[in-house]
Order: C-alpha cells, then structure tokens, then sequence
C-alpha cells in the first residue's frame, strides 16, 4: 500500500456528476473510489467549493472518510481543502481522527482559496489571504507533527499522528541527518526489543533529502518485519559505496525467515520509488534474513 503522496505514486482526482441528486452523487463518487484503487490507482482525491460549484465538494474531508469506507485500500485525501475557511485546530483534529479510523491512509493538501464566492458564504475576508494562508499552515503542520501542538497535546488521535510522522521522517532525520537517524532508531528497537543492532550507514549521506526520507521508511519497515517475525537477537543496517557509484543497502537479521509474500512486496515497491533493485536472501535453515536494496548511481545524484 503506497503512503499518501509518496513520490511516484499515482492518484485520482473524483469530481462529483453534478446532473445527479446529492444521493447519487454521493453513490458515484464511492464507485469511483474502489474502482479507481483497484484498477492501479493508489490513491483518490477530493477538492473544495461551495454554493454547488460545478464538479466541487463544499466537503472534502468528509468525502475522503467515505471513500475510505468504500475502498479495498489505497488512500484519499482532500486536496486542496481551503484552510483559511476553517479553524487549524479543527483541520488538526479531524484529519487526526480520520486517520485513527484508516492508519496509513490519510492524506491533505491545503489551498488559500480564490473564489470570492467560497469567502462570501463563509462570511470569511479575503483581506490579507497570503499571510493567514500562511499562518494557518504553519499552525496546522505544528499541531499534526507536535513541533506546536498547542491545547491539542492531549488529543489522543494527534498523539497517534504526531508518532506516525516521526516514524515517516522523524525530526533527527530532517535536524541531524541521515545516519544519526538510522542510529536513534537502531537504539529505540533495540532497547524494546532487547536485541544488538550495529549500524554503518555514513555512505547514504550523499543521498538528497527526499531521497534519504524514503531509504529511511524502507529500513524501518524491513527492521520492524524481522522482529514481528523472529524477534531477531541480532540485527544490521549498512549502507555501502558499488564501484559503479551507486549504493547497497542491507538489512540482516537472524530471526526466522518470513512467510508473508506481502511483507517484502510493499518492501519492493518502496524501492521502485528509488529506481532501485530489491533482493532477499533467505538461509535455507530458516536462521535469517538478509533485505538488499540496490541504488544505481543514477538514483544516488
């Protein structure tokens, strides 16, 4: 399942059929949703205008909730929802919620807005729309990330949240870099876990910092499938120099070998979005595993 925006992913927009009733439009919509996820797509997305715009919803976030009902997998999000109409707080917590219901799934995208119209049934000024847009994304991004939480520290949902972006691409990893992360992280699961993880993973250093974000979820999900798995007793994550330039990534582990084909496919299509080779070595005997990932030197520049 791809995570919501992920680069290289492909996403449908759905535009209601205003010529139907609010009924039907609804209907349409959702057939749209599963059809859309299940002929490739990974994901739907919903956009926002008021007073019957034509192929607009005033209830973008509200539509992604029922697709999601709707969908065999893949995400929804509304995009763009017009933030300077609505409280960032409120934004915070419902998108929050929603992700409770459908973890993983949920994704947003925020707009100023531009029609007067929007503003004028809203009873919201458009004066100075640049900067408030501004302030309420930045409002926004610190509640859902819990850099500025503010009275929502509490909210058990944008705690789930705030964990969930810190797994994605945690704050050392955008602050410190790219292996000061691998290492907090090698430290966080070997103290729960109880187990050794040695971590050489200078040479990704080099890597760009989109680019070091999705070689970052790639490690964290082939460690966290070794310890469902096992758990490991011990573990490594090395990053290395090819002599063609590019770079090779592996993951070893001597838990029991994995029997989920779909564990190393989601593994594999994190490491389609890199342009990169995916490899698994199992031993025969079932006492270990070893995950490779194999950028060109293309990827790595």
């Amino acid at each position: 399942m791809s995570t919501p925006f992920a680069p290289g992913s492909v996403s449908l927009r759905l535009y209601p059929h205003n010529d139907l009733s609010a009924t039907g439009i609804v209907d349409e919509l959702l057939v749209q949703a599963s059809l859309a996820v299940q002929h490739g797509f990974d994901g739907v997305m919903t956009s926002e205008h008021h007073g019957g715009f034509h192929g607009y919803l005033p209830n973008p976030l509200q539509a992604a909730g029922w697709c999601l009902e709707e969908m065999p997998h893949g995400w929804a999000a509304p995009c763009p929802l017009l933030l300077p109409l609505r409280p960032p707080a409120l934004v915070a917590e419902e998108i929050a919620w929603l992700a409770a219901r459908f973890p993983g799934r949920v994704g947003i995208g925020v707009a100023s807005g531009a029609l007067p119209d929007d503003f004028e049934i809203m009873h919201a000024p458009m004066d100075d729309l640049a900067q408030r847009f501004t302030a309420g994304f930045e409002e926004l991004a610190g509640m859902l990330d819990g850099r500025e939480p503010r009275g929502l520290a509490d909210d058990p949902a944008i705690r789930a949240l705030r964990d969930l972006s810190f797994n994605l691409e945690p704050v050392v990893l955008r602050d410190q870099g790219f292996g000061p992360a691998v290492k907090a992280l090698a430290e966080q699961l070997g103290l729960e876990h109880q187990l050794q993880i040695d971590v050489d993973v200078e040479a990704a250093e080099s890597l760009g910092e989109k680019r070091q974000a999705a070689l970052y979820q790639i490690i964290r999900e082939a460690m966290s499938a070794s310890i469902r798995r096992g758990p490991p007793t011990r573990m490594s994550v090395t990053v290395t120099e090819r002599g063609d330039g590019g770079l090779l990534v592996e993951i070893a582990d001597d838990a029991p070998g994995e029997r989920r084909r779909s564990t190393f496919a989601e593994l594999a299509e994190r490491a389609r979005t890199l342009n990169a080779r995916f490899e698994v070595d199992q031993k025969p005997d079932d006492t270990g595993t070893t995950v490779r990932v194999s950028l060109p030197a293309y990827a790595t520049e």
